[in-house]
């Protein structure tokens, strides 16, 4: 869509002017690209209307078809560049269903053609913008030079200043381009991101394939300055322009690939044989038409040197590319210390980093390990084996590879070092440090989201999900595609109860093309709350087939016993945990009877309880299977076991912040509870308050209070427990112990003489509970107990209940 050119518009601190292309911050440039610039434009001058997406899609995009998850993209872009997080709402205004409305108030000032406010940075900016090929020779420079002379002439001291700097700076610039048709105009640093090419190898050896690409990027990422397109950005793309995901970045598609990802540069690689030796070449292009800016080359005489010759290649394009040379003195270790010396290593390394990518984490285990066959001292390997056992539940072998990496970090980058020496930390348990370690890491590399999302997912861990929300929205702002971003913030957004916000993210991540099974579970949990059990089924029908079907399954199943509907629910964790087991993922399978264990204790079933306690002790030592086992046989009256686990958890994780001051006090409560000392779990709660609320906890410290003040007959106390957790359904939003808190609520103002607060309470608990098992022993008190309040017959509850007959008898079946 062309620019208009006879108006500009300003709004709120900005200034846009279609002509020059150019958006302004307080006279400042905004960096934005061509096409997110035509977005803005376009809803500017149709302020007073709801843009439609079709509409944006033809206007910005008229003779290119492209997908809807593109326009998302760059709407997400331009609300970065103008400071705006989705929901502030303060520009630019999502009509659920519809479109896009600009909703800031706008002046239109008419354009006069003066060049007399312009900045020497805006000059700069606006010179860059240009794609033409300027001609160097000594008339341009000397015309140049005579506007200098000529706006000299007039206006104030200020002016003839700015002017002069500008009039250099554009002198500077067309200098640049008479040596090539591409100037930075800044440090590319500062404008834009890089594509990576695939190498061209015309050596006939196999073993390049990949494993140049791979370390070239381990070379640049080094950068903090220096931004990388990323593999699963590039393979979105790639299906936008009707390619396989799979298909080589080769230099025919890279071109408008580069363009389509809104890059400013890209980077391509080569290596051909000259004679019995290696030549290794590199280029940067510019991605506006393709003109190369860069050119590197090196010989290797042997096979062996090609991995050092391709380093030194990097390091002479950062600093071509802007770099300082004091940062790459500080972040640049060898490519063949930063990752491995063995080319073959390095391949399967790539290997496995290609099935990651594609989601398929277990099916790029045997990569890695063939990768540290081949090389035992490859840390990164160890790294991203570790990362892929963390990510499917086997914490204890993900602990043990981070470990490793760990005792190899010398050999790391800065940055990979400093992911290492995290996941180090939370292998030991040691969030505190982990946590001031990815601090320290996002502090140093302000443009990588990693470590947000990754500090986002440990603040939840200790409860602090102001700041795990904020850590998503950051890294969401530096990259819209990354699935785990989008999960992270909208599992923060149920655990703060802002569960509209949450569907929106969902609804976000879906449009992207980002979605995951974590928002779909979420949108499961949302469901739950809701009653809506269409909603629910059409979720588990969302992961059927899939690679993480396990995991909905388990949600499921949890739902189920929340629910009071045990029968069911035991069929789905049998199927879990069976499925975990057979796929060789024991800690997973024994998470899974671990949670089981605690609803069977929960609701009264102790020798079920206890026997999927034992199952579960049996199969896998994760932490958090072995912190729930704990609970449950505490609550099921196997107190030796019970503290026998808990000696085994604080033996192995002496430093972790919320096992120590949270489950295993409340495990200790529970225990004295089983002995009738209320007062004792009382005091040993004291410590577990600043993590009630925590994922980690899962609300047991308040439920076992709770709990604790009731066998202490304090009632006013006991009610303010189970009052919290009804406050915040958010929070293990499947779990049984919200239904379980409207029963202590009950008796708890039972004991403070409100019977009619009592009889709301006991109903409500009835009524979560309405297509129970008739067999549960604590539902059959409960009735016994709310009889006595109210002695006429009860009435059968019409209230919804999760998940009907022909879902149990498919579930039945399917086993």
């Amino acid at each position: 869509m062309p620019l208009a050119v006879n108006c500009l518009y300003e709004f709120d601190k900005f200034r846009l002017d279609p002509s020059r292309g150019v958006l302004l911050q307080e006279g400042v440039p905004v960096s934005v690209t061509t096409k997110t610039l035509a977005i803005l434009l376009f809803l500017i001058q149709r302020r007073h209307e709801t843009v439609s997406k079709d509409a944006l899609l033809k206007a910005v995009w008229p003779d290119t078809f492209v997908e809807e998850a593109n326009l998302t993209q760059h709407i997400s872009m331009l609300r970065k560049a103008l400071g705006e997080a989705p929901q502030d709402r303060r520009y630019i205004a999502t009509v659920p269903g519809t479109g896009y409305r600009f909703v800031a108030q706008v002046r239109e000032v008419p354009e006069d053609g003066s060049q007399e406010h312009n900045t020497a940075e805006e000059m700069v900016v606006i010179a860059s913008h240009s794609r033409s090929e300027i001609i160097v020779t000594e008339s341009t420079k000397g015309g140049i030079l005579a506007q200098v002379s000529a706006w000299m002439s007039h206006g104030n001291s200020k002016t003839r200043l700015l002017t002069i700097a500008a009039a250099l700076a554009l002198l500077v610039l067309t200098v640049g381009f008479g040596r090539s048709r591409f100037s930075l105009g800044r440090p590319l640093a500062e404008k834009g991101s890089i594509l990576l090419a695939d190498f061209d190898n015309s050596t006939g050896e196999p073993v390049f394939d990949g494993a140049l690409k791979e370390g070239l990027a381990a070379q640049v990422g080094q950068s903090p300055f220096l931004e990388l397109d990323s593999t699963a950005r590039v393979r979105e793309t790639l299906g936008y322009m009707g390619r396989s995901p799979d298909d080589r970045v080769q230099l025919s598609v890279a071109l408008e690939l580069c363009q389509r990802l809104g890059s400013k540069a890209m980077i391509s690689g080569s290596i051909k044989h000259l004679g019995d030796s290696y030549v290794v070449a590199a280029e940067a292009l510019n991605c506006a038409d393709g003109s190369v800016f860069i050119s590197e080359q090196i010989q290797a005489n042997r096979r062996e040197e090609v991995l050092p010759a391709l380093g030194k290649i990097s390091s002479r394009m950062r600093s071509k590319l802007g770099e300082s040379l004091a940062s790459q003195q500080k972040f640049d270790v060898p490519l063949e210390r930063a990752t491995t010396p063995s080319l073959d290593a390095l391949k399967a390394y790539s290997l496995g980093m290609e099935r990651r990518t594609r989601g398929a984490e277990q099916d790029s285990i045997p990569f890695f390990e063939h990768a540290l066959a081949l090389d035992p001292s490859f840390a990164l390997a160890y790294a991203q084996l570790g990362a892929v056992y963390r990510n499917l539940g086997e914490n204890e072998r993900a602990n043990e590879s981070f470990k490793k990496s760990y005792e190899l970090r010398s050999n790391l980058s800065e940055r990979e070092k400093l992911y290492v020496t995290g996941r180090y930390y939370e292998a030991l348990g040691d969030l505190d440090n982990a946590i001031k370690t990815y601090e320290i890491w996002s502090g140093m590399y302000p443009r990588d989201p990693q470590p947000l999302n990754i500090l986002s997912a440990f603040y939840q861990v200790i409860g602090q999900y102001e700041m795990a929300a904020n850590a998503s929205r950051k890294a969401l702002d530096l990259d819209p595609n990354r699935y785990v971003t989008y999960a992270n913030l909208a599992t923060t957004n149920v655990a703060l109860n802002r569960f509209d916000e949450a569907k929106i993210v969902c609804r976000h991540a879906a449009d992207a093309g980002k979605d995951s099974v974590y928002t779909h579970r979420v949108l499961f949990e949302l469901a739950y709350l809701k009653h809506d059990e269409q909603a629910m089924q059409k979720e588990v029908e969302w992961a059927r087939g899939s690679k993480r079907e396990n995991d909905m399954l388990t949600t499921e199943a949890f739902a189920l016993a929340a629910s009071g509907k045990l029968s069911a629910a035991r069929i789905l964790f049998e199927r879990s945990w069976t499925s975990s087991r057979n796929g060789d993922l024991k800690e997973d399978a024994a998470f899974s009877m671990a949670g089981e264990a605690l609803a069977e204790a929960d609701f009264g079933n102790y020798a079920q309880a206890r026997s999927r306690a034992h199952a579960a002790i049996n199969l896998g030592h994760g932490m958090d299977a072995e912190e729930t086992t704990a609970e449950a046989l505490a609550l099921a009256g196997d107190l030796v076991r019970a503290q026998a686990v808990l000696n085994d958890l604080h033996g192995r994780f002496p430093k972790h912040p919320a096992l120590n001051h949270a489950s295993i006090p409340t495990t200790l409560a529970a225990i004295q509870l089983k002995r009738q000392n209320p007062a004792k779990a009382l005091e040993l709660l004291q410590e577990a308050e600043p993590y009630d609320l925590s994922e980690f906890s899962g609300l047991s410290p308040v439920y076992i209070r709770g709990l604790a003040f009731l066998q202490a007959r304090r009632g006013t106390e006991a009610a303010g427990q189970f009052q919290k957790i009804l406050d915040h359904p958010g929070i293990d939003p499947t779990g049984q112990r919200h239904a379980l808190a409207h029963l202590g609520l009950a008796r708890a103002l039972v004991l403070s003489g409100d019977t009619n607060g009592a009889r709301k309470a006991y109903e409500d608990f009835l009524a979560a509970l309405s297509g129970a098992d008739t067999e549960i022993p604590i539902v059959k008190t409960a009735r016994q107990e709310y009889a006595k309040l109210r002695p006429e017959k009860l009435e059968p509850s019409t209230s919804l209940s999760y998940v009907g007959k022909t879902n149990v008898e498919a579930s039945r079946a399917n086993r």
